[in-house]
């Protein structure tokens, strides 16, 4: 456990320093030795690291691949905090192909199993990328319920942070809702003005 641990920093140092070629041969490796020893979680989330190499390299095909692998070995694992994570990785691959249907699918999951760990700040993200995700849809409501839930959680733990950044989100929606509407509605009076004082 000590050595997968210590690999996990390399391979960590490794994206950060964009080495991606050296991460992609040595997350393979390690989850052929993995397999051999018979450690599930590790594999799940050296499944998981390959998805996110992946999709960093715009592979979409293969990041899903290896993301769906993640969610089930993470399942076979007993570690409903790594499926839900997987879930929601799977809901930003879904997100950077344009597919919000898909998107909203995963990262539902994502927080029906984040509800399951008992870890609020980590539903606290789970229902920020939700909400996200419904901004991005334009629902406006479901974004509003899942920001406002996140902020509740971020105050009731004492997450500054995340509460400033989950309610600064909130607004944002609030913004983009309201502000084509308010143009709109500008224009139409300006023209209203303009109108009645003839040519």
């Amino acid at each position: 456990r000590l050595g997968h641990d210590t690999s996990w920093n390399g391979i960590a140092t490794m994206f950060l320093l964009g080495r991606y070629g050296a991460a992609y041969r040595d997350l393979v490796s390690a989850d052929a030795l993995l397999e051999q020893v018979g450690y599930p979680q590790g594999r799940a989330a050296a499944a998981g690291n390959l998805a996110m190499l992946f999709t960093q390299l715009g592979d979409y095909d293969r990041a899903e691949s290896q993301g769906r692998r993640a969610v089930t070995l993470y399942r076979e694992a007993g570690r409903p905090s790594g499926v839900a994570q997987s879930l929601g990785n799977l809901g930003e691959i879904a997100m950077r192909r344009g597919d919000t249907e898909r998107s909203l699918a995963y990262h539902t999951r994502a927080v029906a199993f984040g509800r399951g760990t008992a870890d609020a700040l980590f539903l606290r993200v789970l229902l920020r990328d939700l909400g996200q995700v419904y901004i991005a849809r334009r629902e406006w409501a479901q974004a509003e319920a899942a920001l406002r839930e996140s902020v509740a959680l971020s105050d009731a733990s004492g997450d500054r942070q995340g509460s400033c950044r989950s309610r600064g989100e909130r607004a944002a929606s609030g913004r983009s809702h309201l502000r084509p509407v308010d143009r709109g509605r500008r224009s139409r009076s300006a023209e209203d003005r303009d109108s009645s004082h003839g040519p």
